[in-house]
């Protein structure tokens, strides 16, 4: 298992953060609170899609993990 993947490196916006092993992660509830969206797991799923979407268009190779917590 990774053990650097909820080790905070970098804090890059409100959301958005890199780990220890320099691994991305999105927090849903801090993006949509950021952009003023209510957290209902409607605007979670379509905000999912808009991230994945965007990072598939950048690196179509890039590996995308889902977790409902940090912790698994």
């Amino acid at each position: 298992m990774n053990e650097g993947r909820n080790i905070l490196k970098r804090y890059h916006a409100p959301g958005l953060w890199e780990d220890i092993d320099g691994n991305i992660h999105w927090s849903l509830p801090d993006v949509l609170k950021h952009i003023g969206v209510e957290d209902t797991p409607e605007n979670r799923k379509e905000a999912m899609a808009a991230i994945q979407e965007l990072v598939r268009n950048i690196n179509p190779s890039a590996h995308l993990l889902f977790r409902k917590t940090p912790n698994n």
